[in-house]
């Protein structure tokens, strides 16, 4: 399956979780994504992609950079169509971001939740956005009906995944 996955751009390297800034620079990655029935398979697999993905930064900043420029000088009635033909080898939308690791306060209204949503451009069919917010993951799904009349049914899928991803991560460290 190929995916469209932005890759977050950091700006410097941080020593600690304590030194970590909110950023958003952002570049879309195409990935071929394994499909396979076994779960560790998919993740070995999985590793490999991700560990080659690391070291593709030169084309992960160009792509960046011309997305900026397209997107800041090129009117959006040229782009936009663009981008809606450019969508179209893939078949979900992905978003995983890191969000605060410390409990955030607007006044003295302190943030006791969030909920990420992402929405998808041109032929996409699935988006799913996750994001974590101190100690809690959450994550929120858009569909075309084209995909699936029910989506609790991805939904109840996907959770299904995290909890059994859990549970390997508890049994790796005992």
């Amino acid at each position: 399956m190929q995916i469209c996955m932005p890759v977050n751009l950091r700006s410097s390297f941080y020593e600690s979780a304590d030194q970590v800034q909110m950023e958003n620079n952002f570049a879309p990655l195409p990935v071929k994504l394994p499909l396979e029935n076994d779960l560790l398979t998919a993740l070995r697999k999985i590793r490999v992609m991700s560990n080659q993905i690391r070291y593709s930064y030169p084309d992960i900043y160009a792509t960046y950079i011309l997305f900026w420029l397209t997107a800041t000088l090129v009117p959006s009635f040229i782009h936009l169509p663009v981008a809606v033909y450019f969508s179209k080898p893939f078949t979900l939308a992905f978003s995983n971001v890191p969000g605060s690791l410390k409990p955030m306060q607007f006044g003295k209204t302190k943030l006791l939740s969030h909920t990420p949503m992402m929405l998808s451009l041109g032929h996409i069919a699935v988006s799913i956005s996750m994001m974590t917010y101190v100690d809690t993951l959450r994550f929120t799904m858009s569909t075309d009906t084209c995909v699936t009349k029910n989506p609790g049914e991805l939904v109840a899928a996907i959770q299904e995944a995290v909890f059994k991803l859990l549970d390997l991560s508890e049994q790796k460290k005992a």
